[in-house]
């Protein structure tokens, strides 16, 4: 150990009598002598290290837990970045949070760290697993609902049997492949019509699917891995609202007009289900903007201040015909709902630069 201690003094020392400037000689000490590592700071200045390779999620869980599991985005530098960017020795990094956000699986495929990978299954594994279990209650309940019966309690004999029948191993099962649609609410609901034979779920699928539609699925957005709001349109409070059953995802939710779900339910039209907004939907989703503009010094640090002004935080952006006269920006930002969407469309039309603001639906 004395030996590998005097190797690495020694070696700092061989640095330094080659490097005139501190900043140019903390570069070399991190490249030469800790060659998998990178070192980034946070906005106060305290340096963290991570593994190469390392991205905003894996700094974000270094800080603490709360913040990477409510991570929306990362800025770089001062640049807004995805979580996903690769971070380089010498970046400072700041993360942009809500406490609508939550781990998906993908966040897997980004982390390097052990602690970022280790919370972010343990989030997946019991966290989702709870939302679904709960989601899938209450579709059932709505379905049930529809069928003018009440919910069965946990010891009525049918859930036994439904759960025999079906190869669960406890209704939590039943009711978070439900909530993750690997099962339909209104095919287990018939089953517990004491007057209707316990035929084949695969045999009434279609009939299953269909009598769905009668019941309007409501849904806060914030149901975690059971309901997905479609990036594609971004579905926000007031919108009207269209969804797809996706097995393993549970619902896959759309605005009515966006063009890519208006496409799929042409090729599947009977997978697709009534949905509406809860009364309390959750605030702070995100939604997309494409704002053009006069490319003059300054527009950008204006428009994001008209964001700010309006009670919005910027998750990500970027930006086309940088070099021209007139500039397109693609924005996503946070808003609680159509309302409050246009008071930020309203403060952003208030830079003068600005010519036309759009919506962004579809790919």
């Amino acid at each position: 150990m004395q030996k590998q201690t005097h190797r690495w003094l020694q070696s700092l020392l061989d640095i330094q009598s080659q490097t005139g400037d501190s900043s140019e000689f903390l570069d070399n000490v991190k490249v030469d002598l800790f060659p998998d590592s990178v070192y980034v700071l946070t906005p106060r200045g305290k340096i963290i290290s991570l593994p190469r390779g390392a991205t905003p999620i894996d700094f974000a869980y270094s800080i603490h837990t709360k913040i990477g599991t409510h991570a929306v985005s990362a800025i770089i530098n001062g640049q807004a970045a995805p979580l996903k960017t690769t971070l380089v020795s010498g970046d400072t990094v700041e993360i942009i949070t809500s406490d609508s956000a939550t781990p998906n699986l993908q966040w897997l495929n980004y982390a390097r760290t052990g602690k970022a990978r280790s919370e972010i299954r343990h989030y997946l594994k019991t966290v989702n697993l709870q939302e679904s279990i709960l989601f899938g209650e209450k579709l059932l309940i709505q379905a049930l609902k529809d069928l003018n019966i009440t919910m069965p309690s946990r010891d009525d004999p049918l859930w036994a049997k439904l759960a025999k029948e079906s190869g669960a191993s406890s209704i939590d099962d039943i009711l978070t492949d439900i909530g993750l649609g690997r099962r339909l609410a209104s095919v287990v609901a018939r089953r517990f019509v004491i007057d209707s034979p316990m035929i084949a779920t695969s045999a009434t699928d279609l009939d299953e699917l269909n009598a769905a539609h009668s019941t309007q699925i409501l849904i806060q957005g914030n149901e975690g891995q059971s309901v997905t709001l479609s990036r594609c349109c971004s579905p926000l409070p007031g919108d009207s609202l269209i969804a797809v059953v996706r097995p393993g995802y549970g619902l896959v939710v759309h605005t009515d007009d966006c063009p890519v779900a208006l496409n799929q339910r042409k090729k599947e039209p009977e997978r697709w289900v009534s949905v509406g907004w809860d009364d309390e939907p959750s605030k702070l989703l995100t939604t997309r903007l494409t704002i053009t503009f006069d490319n003059e010094k300054g527009v950008l640090g204006k428009i994001a201040a008209q964001i700010a002004a309006a009670d919005s935080n910027i998750v990500y952006l970027s930006m086309s015909d940088e070099a021209s006269k007139i500039a397109t920006l693609n924005i996503t930002l946070q808003a609680e709902n159509r309302k409050h969407l246009a008071q930020i469309i309203r403060s952003i039309r208030q830079v003068s630069q600005v010519r036309n603001i759009v919506r962004t639906k579809g790919f």
